[in-house]
């Protein structure tokens, strides 16, 4: 099958660690209808009503998805979809969204209660060294010697979630951290 008219592979990689060897692609800016098209069109071994199901739920909680495919001789049963909020809308509003979508996957049972608190509050931006007890050796010496232009500020935040789907098997759920130091 080819790849939807606006969609846009952005990485290839060679899955060297696993047992099964092949490459990955990722494909961003594909809506969750065109996924399954393209699902329909090319002989991938998943259940395409099962999926449907998945990506009808996923349809009101993400504002951005990226599809990820294996690919060794054809297409793995097996595909990944990453879950992002828009960048451009207010940090508030972008929380707010993930605390939505982290709440729905807990009343289906894919994340647990101690990780739904703990993704949930996950979001702060702090003054650097706040938010770790020890700074790399690095990051001390550069704030040395910007102090006196600018402050910094370590956000950390929630990247975006992922969901394993492989037919006939639980959705597998994986949330994907991230810390961002800004100067200022």
């Amino acid at each position: 099958g080819q790849v939807p008219e606006r969609a846009k592979v952005f990485q290839i990689g060679a899955m060297r660690s696993r047992p099964v060897y092949g490459v990955r692609l990722c494909i961003h800016e594909i809506s969750l209808d065109a996924i399954l098209t393209f699902l329909e069109k090319t002989p991938w071994p998943g259940a395409i009503a099962e999926l449907k199901d998945v990506l009808i739920f996923l349809q009101p909680l993400t504002q951005n998805v990226t599809f990820s495919i294996d690919l060794s001789d054809g297409i793995g049963a097996k595909i990944g979809l990453e879950c992002y909020m828009n960048p451009k809308i207010s940090a508030g509003a972008r929380q707010a969204a993930w605390i939505k979508m982290i709440d729905k996957l807990a009343e289906r049972g894919m994340v647990d209660m101690a990780k739904t608190s703990s993704l949930k509050t996950f979001d702060a931006n702090t003054e650097t060294g706040e938010l770790f007890s020890e700074l790399p050796e690095e990051l001390i010496l550069a704030k040395a010697l910007m102090e006196r232009h600018a402050e910094s500020t370590m956000w950390q935040y929630l990247h975006h979630i992922k969901l394993t789907y492989n037919s006939g098997h639980p959705l597998q759920t994986k949330a994907y951290l991230a810390v961002q130091l800004i100067w200022r």
